[in-house]
C-alpha cells in the first residue's frame, strides 16, 4: 500500500517443503541492508548471522539489519509471512536506534508488547495466504501511527547510495548532507544500523549479482570493473564474504526464493 511504500521493499508469503530433519536445507541470504519481520507459521527453523549465533526461530520476530548475511537451517514444513524493510525503513515502526538490532533476532513483543502478541494471534487465524499478508500490512499501518521523525538528510544519503549502485565515497555523502564525516556516520548508523561504507559494499555486491541485470554474463573481469571493484579478485573476496562461496558456486546454489525476495522492489 502507498502508506508503506517509502519504508517497505516487499511483503510476501512463502510455503513449501523445507527439507528432511536428518538432512536440513542450509542457505545464506546476503544482506540487502534492511531489517525484516517474519511471522513463522510452520515448523521452527534455525537462523542467525553465523553458525555460532543460530537460534530457533518461531512465532513473530524481527531480524535487524545484517552486516553480512543471514544463515538459515530448515527442516519440515516451511510457512511464513515476511516484511522486508528498506534500509532505514524501520524508523516509523520501532522506537529504537537501528544499530541496537544489527545482526540480532528479537521477539516482536519486546518492542510492540501486547499489540505484537495480538497481531500474531490474529494473523494465525487467516484462512488464506492473501488474508495473512493483508492483515500484517494493516497491522503495520496501525503501528505506523505513533509520532516519529525521519532524518531527511539520511534518507537522501540512502537514496544516493542506491542510485550510484554503492559506488560513492563516505566523504562525498557527508558533504552532500552538510555534516562532518563523524556526525554523518553516527546519524546514518542510528537510522540504518550499518555504517555508510558497509551499506555501499552491500549495494555494490547486490548490483553485481542482480538477477535482472545478469551482469555476470559479461565475464567476471568486466563485471568487477563495471560494478566498482578494483579487479576480479576483489569481487571474488566480496562474494565469499557475503555468501561463503565463489561467484560461480553462489550462482549455482542461489535459490529461486532468494531471487524472488531480492527482486521484490
Amino acid at each position: 500500500g502507498p502508506a508503506l511504500t517509502p519504508y517497505v521493499r516487499s511483503l510476501y508469503f512463502f510455503a513449501g517443503d523445507a527439507g528432511d530433519p536428518d538432512k536440513p536445507h542450509t542457505f545464506r541470504y546476503p544482506s540487502d541492508g534492511g531489517p525484516e519481520l517474519i511471522l513463522n507459521l510452520g515448523d521452527p527453523f534455525a537462523a542467525g548471522s553465523c553458525e555460532a549465533r543460530l537460534q530457533t526461530f518461531s512465532g513473530f520476530n524481527i531480524i535487524g539489519p545484517l552486516s553480512c548475511h543471514l544463515l538459515t537451517r530448515t527442516a519440515g514444513s516451511a510457512s511464513f509471512v515476511a516484511v522486508r524493510f528498506r534500509p532505514g525503513g524501520m524508523a516509523p515502526f520501532f522506537d529504537v536506534p537501528a544499530y541496537e538490532l544489527t545482526d540480532q533476532i528479537a521477539d516482536i513483543e519486546t518492542f510492540w508488547g501486547e499489540f505484537g502478541k495480538q497481531t500474531e494471534q490474529q494473523a494465525r487465524k487467516a484462512r488464506t495466504p492473501a488474508e495473512t499478508v493483508t492483515f500484517v500490512q494493516r497491522a503495520l499501518c496501525a503501528r505506523q501511527s505513533y509520532p516519529f521523525s525521519i532524518d531527511r538528510h539520511m534518507t537522501g544519503a540512502i537514496d544516493d547510495v542506491f542510485a550510484s549502485r554503492g559506488q560513492l565515497r563516505v566523504g562525498r555523502l557527508a558533504r552532500a548532507a552538510g555534516l562532518s564525516r563523524r556526525q554523518f556516520e553516527r546519524r546514518f548508523k542510528r537510522m540504518v544500523g550499518l555504517s555508510p561504507k558497509r551499506l555501499c559494499r552491500i549495494v555494490r555486491f547486490a548490483n553485481a549479482f542482480d538477477p535482472t541485470h545478469r551482469n555476470h554474463q559479461k565475464g567476471w573481469v568486466q563485471t568487477a570493473l563495471a560494478c566498482g571493484y578494483s579487479d576480479q579478485a576483489h569481487l571474488i573476496r566480496e562474494c565469499r564474504y557475503f555468501t561463503g562461496h565463489s561467484p560461480e558456486a553462489y550462482l549455482r546454489k542461489r535459490s529461486p526464493l532468494e531471487d524472488a525476495i531480492f527482486n521484490g522492489a
